[in-house]
């Protein structure tokens, strides 16, 4: 709803003002809301990254970081470790604008560091790289430095399938130890300056 919402507003919106249309720039974003939807089962979440917008040429390039973090010793399983993922992205977004603004369509690719209980109950570490392809929408604020953003993406990694991991109740595991992934941003605020 929020998507359909967005989309129509931004239809009828005029284009960046020239002193944001006709330059370089960079930002910094954060997804306010994906801690507290974590929280909820028990994950610490942080999702964020760094921009570059071109406008003269309507394309980002943006650098995301994604840090999950299952805590089982403060829930019903109490243990002790906890299961950790680390995602580094580098995405190449192509406006349907003439400038970095509105729906885009990209690619990307992934690196993840994974760690956890194995399905044969011991500490497993492991890495992974992969490719996807997102849709998505930018809304850069009018007269302000303010941007949000929504986007679904999916892909594949590129090794085999490392299903090493034990995924009952384990939401972490079961999206990055598998061989596809995907990847739902419902609402990251950033800065650009």
């Amino acid at each position: 709803m929020l998507l359909l919402l967005s989309i129509f507003s931004f239809a009828k919106k005029p284009p960046l003002p020239k002193n944001l249309a006709e330059r370089d720039s960079f930002g910094v974003e954060f997804n306010i809301l994906r801690p507290f939807f974590m929280k909820g089962i028990d994950i610490n979440s942080l999702s964020g990254g760094v921009n570059y917008f071109n406008d003269t040429r309507g394309i980002e390039i943006a650098l995301p970081i994604t840090y999950n973090r299952l805590l089982y010793n403060r829930g019903y399983r109490a243990n002790d470790y906890d299961d950790t993922s680390l995602t580094l992205d580098l995405h190449f977004r192509k406006f349907f604008n003439k400038e970095a603004n509105g729906f885009y369509l990209g690619g990307f690719g992934r690196y993840t560091y994974l760690k956890g209980k194995s399905k044969n109950l011991k500490i497993a570490k492991l890495h992974r790289f992969g490719l996807g392809t997102e849709l998505g929408v930018r809304f850069r604020q009018r007269n302000s430095p303010l941007y949000y953003g929504i986007s679904f993406g999916t892909g594949v990694y590129l090794d085999s399938n490392q299903d090493i991991f034990e995924h009952e109740e384990n939401y972490i595991m079961s999206m990055d130890g598998r061989k596809y992934f995907w990847d739902i941003e419902l609402f990251k605020l950033g800065y650009q300056f």
